[in-house]
């Protein structure tokens, strides 16, 4: 469980909001044969498809998740597990799906997989 805390201004009164997160880590896996990192959470599935471009780079071009579970951060999970298997895999990552890109663009920890 993961607790937000949000504090605005609104009509000069200040106060915080509360969230908490029920939802729970996943566990992600790499099917190699298949090129796809996915994830299964009670019958609803996760998946992050890429291809090698060449010998040290991975394309990661298309996230699914299934309608249920989205804006839960499932996808964020899963794609940082494939971020982080690129990088102990000594992979660049070209990402050509907007999720991961715009995932990568947040997350600046990741620019050293990204191809120069």
């Amino acid at each position: 469980m993961r607790e937000r805390v949000f504090t605005s201004d609104i009509f000069s009164a200040s106060y915080s909001l509360i969230f908490i997160d029920n939802f729970m880590d996943i566990q992600v896996k790499h099917d190699a044969d298949n090129s796809l990192f996915y994830f299964d959470l009670d019958g609803k599935r996760g998946e992050l498809k890429y291809e090698k471009s060449n010998e040290d780079t991975l394309i990661y071009y298309s996230t699914y998740v299934d309608e249920n579970i989205r804006e839960n951060g499932y996808g964020k999970q899963m794609i940082r597990y494939a971020l982080n298997y690129a990088r102990e895999n000594d992979y660049q990552v070209r990402p050509t799906c907007p999720m991961v890109a715009h995932f990568m663009e947040e997350n600046s920890e990741y620019n050293d997989i990204k191809p120069s």
